[in-house]
């Protein structure tokens, strides 16, 4: 190098070495300072608490009566029916039908054949999961709208 020739500032070895412990610093600071909240956190006194509540819905089974309209908010394998206004999308309790339920493997049919007798133009039912009591199987013959 000729004594024309300098070092551009800033390009020293004391320069750079100031600009990396200061990077070191950030960085520290920054893990630091991620390290405090997840500390805050967790020690908070409602951690691991859902923070959405929990609704339970159960079947309206036990106050269902004959003309009501109904609505199966679950599906074909679990429904879960509750009480409505009548409408589009709704079904009409046509006849509520009380039965022994003790033979369950023909349960359907029973169910279809009683439905067919007291409630003509039902399009569907409803096996009731409250029954009034042991042994006996509640069945709804319903229509839909």
């Amino acid at each position: 190098m000729t004594g024309a020739e300098q070092e551009p500032a800033g390009r020293n070895g004391a320069s750079a070495l100031a600009r990396w412990v200061g990077i070191v610093a950030a960085v520290a600071a920054t893990f630091a300072s991620v390290a405090t909240v997840l500390q805050w956190l967790e020690s908070r006194p409602d951690r691991g608490a859902d923070p959405v509540p929990t609704v339970t819905v159960a079947n309206d089974d036990a106050r269902l009566e004959v003309d009501q309209c109904v609505r199966n908010l679950g599906d074909a394998e679990t429904p879960l029916i509750k009480i409505d206004e009548c409408g589009p999308g709704t079904m009409r309790i046509m006849a509520r039908i009380e039965q022994p339920a003790d033979h369950p493997s023909d349960a359907d049919t029973a169910a279809e054949a009683a439905c067919q007798e007291k409630a003509p133009g039902y399009t569907d039912y409803h096996f009731s999961t409250a029954p009034p009591e042991p042994g006996v199987s509640v069945v709804f013959c319903l229509q839909s709208l």
